[in-house]
């Protein structure tokens, strides 16, 4: 018995890692995607839906998780292009 509440003692004293991803573990490019889909998200908040979405001749494209992460993506590349032309 004693071995045991040593070892769940051991247990809850040992520091668990979070799972949450911390801002300074991305990478810049990370970074600024995120910044791209939180802007898309306030510029496409939907009143009927939970998600944002993009509306076009009053019918709703909900852009999910991946949506969003491949417009981000888009857009981050599209802009780095431009850059690069200037």
């Amino acid at each position: 018995m004693k071995v045991i509440s040593l070892l769940l003692k051991n247990y809850n004293i040992q520091k668990k890692k979070s799972r949450a991803i911390r801002e300074e573990d991305l990478s810049k490019e990370e970074r600024t995607r995120s910044e791209v889909i939180s802007t898309l998200c306030e510029l496409y908040k939907c009143n009927i839906h939970t998600t944002p979405c993009f509306i076009q001749e009053n019918r709703h494209l909900q852009l999910n998780p991946a949506r969003l992460q491949l417009w981000a993506r888009e857009i981050v590349k599209f802009s780095k292009e431009i850059i690069c032309f200037i």
